[in-house]
């Protein structure tokens, strides 16, 4: 019975020290891939951004011209960063 006992928690380490070697890797991968774009255009282009204004009922529409991934990139966050602060404010009112 202690045998097995042993036998189980040494191959729990063994695991677990291969669960923590492959976190590692994922961690050096990531790290690997920062900078890299997937281009699924050419450039420039125009990307065109709508969003649902629930306090006025309307949608607003707003066009931006994109020269390259980094402004691709940073053209999404805006809008991310704009739908957040809109749907805050409509949360708040809602309270």
């Amino acid at each position: 019975m202690e045998n097995a006992v042993k036998q189980i928690e040494n191959e729990n380490m063994a695991f677990k020290t291969r669960i923590d070697l492959l976190q590692k890797e994922v961690q050096t991968l990531k790290k690997s891939m920062e900078g890299l774009y997937h281009i699924p255009t050419t450039y420039p282009t125009t990307l065109a951004h709508r969003l649902f204004n629930k306090k006025t009922k309307k949608i607003e529409v707003w066009n931006e011209t994109i020269n390259t991934p980094e402004e691709m990139e940073a053209s999404l966050k805006r809008f991310e960063d704009k739908a957040k602060k809109l749907a805050d404010e409509e949360a708040e009112k809602t309270k």
